[in-house]
């Protein structure tokens, strides 16, 4: 789930097909997931946040 602080980075999100993250924790690299497809993105009913759903 991300913030609505940025609207253009919102668009640019809703645009994607495809997502990939990296997970951090102290400056270290954990995990880095596969591509995943964009199968759902939406905003909260509350603060409006972008809820982006993907799986392999």
């Amino acid at each position: 789930m991300l913030p609505d602080a940025d609207p253009q980075q919102r668009r640019d999100l809703e645009k994607e097909t495809q997502l990939r993250y990296w997970l951090y924790r102290d400056g270290a690299l954990l995990y880095t997931s596969p591509p995943l497809q964009m199968r759902d993105i939406r905003r909260a009913a509350g603060d409006g946040a972008l809820i982006l759903t993907g799986s392999p």
